[in-house]
């Protein structure tokens, strides 16, 4: 669990390999603060995109869930994402 104050950078591109040390030496937690690496960003992937916006229209508006995973059936023939994500509630 983070402690107070600490900030991280999760769309930093070495923020995995952080997080993966921090965990094996059994730190409370990560702060990229005073990092080199503490302003870096990597790219935002088209599917981690997808996905945030199939969440939210999964909880808020349903009806634009329903017309998406639709339309991507018609598209693909099947009910799988380009992410690889199937939803398990479609019908």
């Amino acid at each position: 669990m983070p402690r107070s104050g600490d900030w991280r950078n999760v769309r930093c591109h070495r923020y995995g390999s952080c997080l993966e040390r921090a965990i094996a030496k059994r730190e409370a937690g990560l702060s990229c603060q005073g990092c080199r690496f503490q302003r870096s960003e990597a790219a935002i992937q088209e599917y981690e995109l997808e996905g945030c916006w199939l969440l939210l229209w999964r909880l808020f508006r349903p009806e634009l869930y329903r017309k998406a995973m639709a339309e991507e059936r018609k598209q693909s023939g099947q009910r799988k994402l380009k992410t690889g994500y199937q939803d398990p509630h479609q019908e």
